[in-house]
């Protein structure tokens, strides 16, 4: 009986992004092929992550309708039921 040895190499032709459920790509991922990084325009992410380069989002609501009075008028005029 006789054993022979597998070939073990493992090579990928192109490394790929490892994209996570939230839209961020994996840091290690990054690592792995920064060269598609770049053309995505990715910028690293307060948690370590990677994303893409964008503003968010401007709030609509101006600083009256933030204030804590204007918020505690708008809830002491609530009532059950909404009605």
């Amino acid at each position: 009986m006789t054993i022979s040895a597998l070939s073990a190499s493992a090579t990928t032709s192109a490394a790929a992004l490892v994209q996570l459920a939230n839209g961020e790509y994996t840091a290690s991922s990054v690592a792995a092929d920064p060269a598609a990084a770049t053309k995505l325009g990715l910028v690293k992410e307060k948690d370590g992550n990677y994303g893409t380069a964008t503003a968010p989002p401007a709030s609509s609501t101006t600083a009256t309708a933030q204030s804590s009075s204007a918020v505690l008028a708008a809830l002491a005029s609530l009532t059950l039921g909404g009605q």
